[in-house]
């Protein structure tokens, strides 16, 4: 039910699967509340999130670094270097060999959506407005002109929802001119054309007057006590555990309030 309402496109669907959770357990609920609805839902969410709903990119990113964190900063920085090199190089090999208009997820998408938009029925409000009846019933307005439909998947994506495929057939409008710049193989091509590639060698460069004479002191800070940290830090409202469990914070049985405990209380008793 969680999963249904942070993917929800619309307030309405929303608000449903919220009282659902409600229902189900009131502390998960205020749980929600507490983090903030704009950072779990799509329908709150200011921005341009698209289908993306978790931080597993920075997850994969701080897995992959795993190996390189132990190691000295110089070492460290040619280990991040080389995996980047290589994952350059691995992607744009990929979207070089791509022929379709769209990258494959988006086309996929727009094939699952086509398969959805045979059982819509189009009725025709103006040149470029239609009212699309899905087939459970439910009615929505499509604005082919301004791309966006009263789903939101058609606004939030910026790739033609079912309803919005539909009225294309009745519209004989290019379904690609319908779709974000985002979604095309050709944008996708230009966030891997550059190439990383090895410094040059110490020896072999010419280090200008000015750097070589500038002194650098070393930064006025303390290392602090104790050993490094190995894990990643956890996100708004979470709570992380050993072995990674989630844990309730720390309640403090002196003045009753939670992220402290009594060694540490200053409120006054």
């Amino acid at each position: 039910m969680v999963s249904n309402a942070a993917r929800s496109y619309t307030v309405g669907d929303l608000r449903y699967w919220f009282e659902e959770i409600q229902k189900r357990d009131i502390n998960c609920a205020n749980y929600l509340v507490e983090i903030g609805i704009s950072h779990w839902t799509l329908a709150y969410f200011p921005g341009m999130r698209y289908n993306v709903m978790s931080s597993n990119i920075s997850e994969s990113l701080n897995a992959a670094m795993q190996k390189a964190i132990d190691f000295p900063i110089v070492t460290m920085v040619e280990f991040i270097r080389t995996m980047l090199m290589r994952w350059f190089y691995e992607r744009r090999e990929a979207a070089t060999r791509t022929r379709t208009r769209c990258t494959p997820e988006i086309e996929e998408m727009l094939i699952d959506h086509l398969k959805l938009a045979t059982d819509c029925a189009v009725i025709a409000a103006s040149e470029w407005i239609y009212q699309v009846n899905d087939g459970f019933g439910i009615v929505f307005t499509v604005d082919l002109e301004k791309k966006t439909c009263t789903c939101r998947v058609f606004d939030v994506l910026m790739v033609p929802c079912c309803h919005a495929l539909a009225a294309v057939g009745i519209r004989n409008v290019d379904i690609y001119s319908l779709i974000g710049n985002y979604a095309f193989v050709t944008e996708w091509r230009k966030l891997w054309r550059a190439h990383i590639l090895l410094p040059p060698k110490e020896k072999d460069t010419e280090v200008p007057n000015v750097v070589s004479e500038m002194v650098v002191n070393p930064p006025k800070t303390r290392r602090p006590g104790g050993r490094p940290k190995t894990v990643r830090i956890p996100s708004r409202g979470e709570y992380q555990g050993k072995g990674g469990k989630k844990k309730k914070p720390n309640k403090c049985t002196t003045c009753g309030k939670d992220g402290h405990n009594r060694a540490t209380c200053k409120n006054p008793i």
